[in-house]
């Protein structure tokens, strides 16, 4: 996540007054660069392009 906090502390900046956030979406942390399996993989991309594009943020627990 640290490319996310380096363009989060950048851009919300230039968001302030116009009543916008910006939110991370995006894997859980994991020790594991990938899930190792081809349809998971696709699964999490799916899930991932949703909550990108979803007006209202979903909560995501981590999967075991």
């Amino acid at each position: 996540m640290g490319a996310w906090r380096f363009v989060q502390e950048q851009m919300q900046p230039l968001l302030e007054g116009t009543k916008r956030t910006l939110r991370y979406a995006g894997r859980v942390p994991s020790a594991s660069p990938s899930t190792g399996s081809l349809k998971r993989h696709q699964q999490e991309s799916a899930e991932l392009i949703e909550e990108a594009f979803a007006v209202e943020p979903k909560t995501r627990r981590r999967k075991r």
